[in-house]
């Protein structure tokens, strides 16, 4: 089972970031609440434009 994604379906090449750096940033803005108000601000988007149906909701995660 794969949980999350993986450094290697980053994007590769010179306009992307390493993976050190894409980590960095992403614990960065998980750290400072950046992460939430972005997937907030674009679940808000997706709800708005009729793209969300809540009456079929699924949630993705790993539980021990």
């Amino acid at each position: 089972m794969i949980t999350g994604s993986c450094g290697c379906d980053l994007p590769k090449g010179p306009n992307w970031g390493s993976r050190s750096t894409t980590h960095r940033w992403l614990s960065k803005w998980q750290k400072d609440g950046t992460l939430d108000s972005l997937l907030s601000a674009l679940k808000g988007c997706a709800d708005m434009a009729g793209m969300i149906n809540w009456e079929r909701l699924a949630i993705d995660g790993f539980f021990s």
